[in-house]
């Protein structure tokens, strides 16, 4: 029988990540990654500062759902990880990230191309640090766009992402 502990889960980037991201950089390794490769996503470009993201999804046969648009988990997939990658590449290490809630709204069938960009602006990124300096921990509301070319809007994501300063280790005072 296992023993139950009350270790409190300590978030880091999961190795492989860490070791893809070190070979191949921020663009090969997401567009690697098997649930965008396996649907027909890539990353188009992204921002030196990683404050923003631009993707685009080409229809194939196996990202369309029964009545021939594009399949909506796809659409979905295609947001996942951009609010707590930025969120993590710009506040650093000394912070955890959840997604706390996702929603997404179907506005427009599409059988088309569709594209998503995601950014976080600077000023908002320095705004929740300095939330995080006087509460601690915050829930934050970041909503994005899938269009096709023309800029119709096809989808609209919602996510709340929970956002907290890791506790400082507590130093034993041996050396």
């Amino acid at each position: 029988m296992r023993k139950k502990t009350n270790k409190k889960l300590e978030q880091r980037v999961y190795p492989i990540w860490g070791i893809m991201l070190r070979i191949f950089g921020i663009k090969i390794t997401l567009n690697l990654y098997p649930p965008f490769s396996c649907m027909g996503i890539s990353i188009v470009s992204h921002s030196p500062d990683y404050t923003s993201f631009q993707l685009k999804m080409k229809p194939h046969w196996y990202n369309r759902n029964l009545t021939g648009s594009n399949f909506g988990a796809t659409l979905f997939t295609m947001s996942d990880p951009f609010p707590i990658f930025i969120l993590s590449k710009c506040l650093g290490d000394s912070y955890i990230f959840w997604d706390q809630d996702s929603k997404i709204e179907f506005l427009k069938p599409s059988n088309e191309t569709v594209y998503a960009s995601f950014q976080i602006q600077a000023s908002e990124i320095m705004e929740i640090k300095r939330i995080i300096q006087e509460k601690r921990k915050m829930s934050r509301i970041f909503e994005f766009s899938i269009c096709q070319k023309n800029g119709i809007e096809v989808a609209k994501i919602t996510k709340t992402v929970y956002i907290r300063r890791k506790p400082q280790r507590k130093s034993t005072g041996k050396s």
